[in-house]
């Protein structure tokens, strides 16, 4: 099956990355026999998926949707064409003045304007008109919202950090470590999730059981580095 990927760093495209193939959209390559190709993106919006959704998912058997969560805004950047993403937690880091400038504008709207109620309801029309319009589509969230589901990515990237970092949160931790992980999950589970994504393929909503995956078996230095 020809597939196509899009999404968040959940679904991040990894260019000349030896982890790259530690991915689970990679399994499906390896282990499954499908041809797939990522368009995903770190800390990509919805907007900005949905937008790329329409542009290719008709080139595909199936498109696979990584949804991320509200509040991220991916702005385009006058310089060679490229995006810039925004996400709440993110501070900006670039030395760029137009960067510099949207960067402080979305913190603003996200401080002072943004309504969390509002975002969630235009994330699942955005989802629910995309399905309408692509029947090929496959939505996984990695999010709590917008879609409020019982399973998501992100809480098993938060399981597995849970083993090294007992009692903290995910957001925490981003504060003073990097996470090394390719899709924020360790190999072992990223070949479970292929495997699960693989038995549930076709169009619609997948879900699945957190009970699937196991305690991460990497040593600490190979999923965590120290901010300097």
């Amino acid at each position: 099956m020809k597939i196509g990927v899009f999404g968040d760093s959940f679904a991040e495209r990894l260019y000349n990355d030896p982890r790259s193939g530690l991915i689970w959209y990679n399994y499906l390559v390896t282990d499954h026999g499908h041809e797939v190709e990522s368009y995903g993106e770190m800390g990509s919006s919805i907007l900005f998926s949905a937008d790329l959704i329409q542009k290719h998912a008709a080139d595909y058997d199936l498109s696979i949707w990584c949804l991320t969560n509200t509040g991220r805004y991916s702005m385009p950047h006058r310089e060679g064409g490229r995006t810039v993403h925004v996400t709440p937690m993110c501070e900006c880091t670039s030395r760029d003045v137009e960067v510099i400038k949207k960067h402080s504008v979305w913190k603003d709207y996200l401080r002072w304007i943004y309504d969390l109620d509002t975002e969630i309801f235009v994330g699942r029309c955005i989802v629910q008109y995309l399905q309408t319009q692509y029947p090929n589509l496959m939505i996984i969230p990695c999010f709590v919202d917008p879609l409020h589901t019982s399973f998501n990515l992100f809480n098993v990237c938060e399981q597995e950090a849970q083993f090294y970092f007992p009692g903290r949160s995910v957001v925490d931790i981003y504060g003073d470590y990097v996470d090394l992980r390719p899709g924020h999950i360790t190999a072992v589970n990223q070949k479970i999730l292929a495997a699960l994504i693989n038995d549930a393929l076709g169009p619609g909503l997948f879900q699945s059981s957190y009970e699937h995956f196991v305690p991460p078996q990497l040593p600490f230095d190979q999923v965590w580095s120290k901010k300097k």
